[in-house]
């Protein structure tokens, strides 16, 4: 069973790009396929169901609504949530709450650096350790996350496309090679640009 919390800042950036995108039918829809207990800590009368970006929410809510959200769609389809997820909650914490922390990442040379400031902003356990292996060329992994999901996993490395094109990097390639639901040590993906 997943533990641990998630910040509401991340969390309410992706159910307000879902909202846009699919509707607030399909946020109700999901939240009915909830248990009732978590699916009260949500308020689908309200946008963005009612998440605060400053409270911090039980992994197993967004885990059960994510699961629920995606249930249906075919492969294809969870890609494309997945890239405009990372995209449109990235975007969303540069310019909200956690602005300050975003104007840290001024260029890949610093990243490795502040990473961890960026991810105990969102996550209560894990640790990020970026490794340089060329002028443009990072390795992100992660470990000791007890909050991992699937789901949330992809969104976070896709969401390194767009930290890193923030940072003035072009052609932004990344490639997630390791994750401990394919029962692999840690979570791993592999950054290159030009």
């Amino acid at each position: 069973m997943a533990r641990g919390t998630i910040k509401g800042t991340a969390f309410r950036e992706f159910v307000v790009w879902v909202e846009a995108q699919r509707g607030a039918g399909a946020l109700r829809a999901a939240l009915e396929g909830l248990p009732p207990a978590l699916a009260g800590e949500l308020d689908p009368e309200r946008p963005a169901l009612g998440v605060l970006a400053s409270s911090r929410y039980d992994v197993a809510l967004v885990h059960a609504l994510l699961d629920a959200l995606v249930r249906e769609l075919p492969e294809r389809e969870v890609e494309v949530l997945v890239g405009g997820a990372a995209r449109a909650t990235i975007l969303g914490m540069m310019h909200g709450l956690q602005k300050a922390a975003f104007a840290l990442l001024v260029s890949p040379a610093r990243y490795p650096r502040i990473i961890n400031v960026l991810w105990k902003l969102n996550y209560d356990s894990g640790r990020v350790e970026v490794t340089v292996h060329g002028p443009r060329c990072h390795e992100g992994v992660v470990t000791g996350w007890a909050g991992h999901h699937p789901l949330v996993c992809r969104i976070n490395h896709q969401a390194k496309l767009t930290m890193y094109e923030v940072m003035g990097c072009r052609n932004v390639q990344v490639r997630q090679t390791a994750c401990v639901s394919r029962g692999d040590a840690d979570c791993r993906s592999t950054v290159t640009w030009t």
